[in-house]
């Protein structure tokens, strides 16, 4: 690790799935906006970009090689395969050098020169990592309504206030940064992290705009698979509410067993009825099913964390 002085002012964390294409002009923006920021012509030793290739299908090793040619402050992480982009930014926290630390998407939805916004407002001291507050997000109606729904949610299971309009980009302190290096859980969602480590949150107004080349990798399946997970890495409301589901269930079948008592006592005439008897099988057996499966993947969950494997695993280095 360098020294104080010696240290980078500004680590950007960037992670890449496929999208090499877009990592030139994400430099050259980054150049646009800094040499003003810092009124310079030379970024080295000031600014370090850290790309994360999270197992993208080409290997882009020669690719970064090349880059870092023409931007000398460039480093470039290579995955042995797709480990998800919360953990790739948790690998580029740990290599980060910088006395102020972010992450940013390389599509440039949250562009560069909001930047020095996030600076200016973690310079007064006050807070401990910064947001910015989208004052509308661009993109398809249906990610629009996945994400409104997925903070909703995540909100009332954990407790949280996750703000829903939150963007991507966010800048912290080295300190924050020491903090996350203390994490060791495999699954991650780095939002609840930064929530569960208790940083003092500070917020900044900023543009989002539409996504200038490529398809985003963020499928309805994998955004599904990230709630599901995060869910349950940080609540354990499914588990009570199955609990009080069962419950439920239990004291409904209660009350049936009373009623036909007292029907069978008091010589009421009681008719058989096959599809109650059916759906009420049915039902249970559906309820069963639900808790099993609930419950198994939080113990599915145990056991990842239980092998204690390595978070990622790093194929290839681009530095010096």
């Amino acid at each position: 690790m360098k020294t104080e002085s010696d240290r980078p002012q500004l680590s950007i964390i960037v992670p890449i799935f496929n999208d090499f294409e877009l990592a030139n002009h994400f430099c050259s923006e980054v150049v646009s906006t800094f040499e003003k920021y810092f009124q310079t012509y030379s970024l080295l030793g000031l600014v370090e970009i850290i790309f994360v290739d999270d197992g993208s299908l080409e290997d882009n090793f020669d690719a970064f090689s090349r880059l870092k040619l023409d931007y000398p402050f460039i480093r470039a992480i290579l995955f042995s395969r797709n480990f998800g982009q919360h953990i790739a930014i948790s690998c580029g926290y740990e290599h980060a050098e910088g006395q102020y630390v972010g992450m940013m998407n390389v599509d440039l939805q949250e562009k560069t020169d909001e930047i020095p916004k996030y600076l200016d407002r973690l310079k007064k001291g006050d807070c401990d990592i910064v947001y910015g507050m989208r004052r509308e997000r661009s993109g398809a109606i249906s990610e629009k309504i996945s994400s409104w729904v997925f903070y909703l949610v995540f909100n009332f299971l954990t407790g949280y206030k996750t703000p829903r309009n939150v963007g991507t980009m966010r800048f912290m302190t080295s300190e924050c940064v020491s903090r996350f290096r203390m994490l060791s859980e495999r699954s991650r969602h780095l939002p609840g992290l930064e929530q569960w480590l208790g940083f003092r949150p500070a917020y900044v107004e900023i543009e989002h705009h539409e996504r200038e080349e490529g398809v985003s990798s963020y499928t309805f399946y994998r955004r599904l698979k990230m709630a599901i997970e995060t869910v349950i890495g940080f609540s354990d409301f499914p588990l009570k509410l199955i609990t009080l589901v069962g419950l439920a269930t239990a004291g409904a079948g209660f009350i049936s067993v009373v009623s036909l008592a007292v029907a069978r006592f008091t010589m009421l005439e009681t008719l058989p009825g096959y599809l109650t008897t059916i759906s009420t099988i049915i039902l249970l057996s559906g309820v069963q099913i639900v808790v099993v499966g609930v419950s198994a993947l939080y113990i599915g969950r145990i056991v990842v964390e239980a092998q204690g494997r390595p978070v990622w695993v790093i194929r290839k280095i681009v530095d010096n």
